[in-house]
């Protein structure tokens, strides 16, 4: 309503003016003429300095209201990846982690579940029974422990030629009702499902 207000006033100064100066050519008093023309001046400056004015700098009013938008969740490691770093992190220094298989299980018993089988095959440069029976054994726990679906995990040593010279394997429900705190590692292949050896490693 400000703007037409404020064109009333104009159209009204500018009667006021013509007014002035009809009054002067005909000699009449002009002072009437003159203070009508300030006060239309006055209001019409006024009504201007009304005019609302948008300001740039704020952001327009929208009726929806503001959605969050949930962040994209952190891409999580495969269970292949996660038992590669298991069982590097279960070696000796000098030893490698040549590869991890990871088959899914497809066993009466536990097809269709998404359980596991893991073959890691490392390399041992210790040669020695008790010692390869130990690092067998930690890998094997690492992996039962992470609770990652596994069913059986089966290690395969290998010299550093890569020949393998050892085999554990150890089934879910062995590894489950088995004490690995007092787990003796000379005799470990007892605690084992199956256990394979080269002749030189079998006692």
């Amino acid at each position: 309503m400000a703007i037409p207000v404020f064109l009333l006033c104009f159209a009204g100064l500018v009667a006021g003016l013509v007014w002035l100066a009809v009054c002067a050519l005909r000699k009449r008093p002009k002072k009437r003429a003159g203070v009508l023309s300030v006060v239309c001046f006055v209001v019409g400056f006024a009504a201007l300095l009304a005019i609302p004015v948008p300001d740039k700098n704020q952001p327009a009013e929208t009726a929806q209201e503001e959605t969050t938008v949930p962040a994209a969740p952190s891409a999580e490691k495969t269970p292949q990846e996660q038992l590669e770093e298991i069982c590097r992190a279960s070696l000796s220094s000098g030893d490698e982690l040549v590869r991890v298989e990871v088959n899914e299980d497809m066993s009466k018993e536990n097809a269709g579940q998404g359980k596991l089988i893991v073959l890691p095959y490392f390399k041992s440069q210790s040669g020695f029974r008790s010692a390869e029976l130990m690092k067998a054994g930690k890998m094997i726990q690492a992996i039962y422990a992470s609770g990652l679906p596994v069913s059986e995990v089966t290690t395969f040593t290998q010299d550093m030629s890569g020949q393998t010279i050892m085999k554990c394997t150890m089934d879910a429900k062995r590894a489950a009702a088995l004490d690995w705190a007092s787990v003796n590692y000379k005799n470990f292949d007892k605690d084992l499902s199956k256990f394979w050896a080269v002749q030189s490693l079998r006692k």
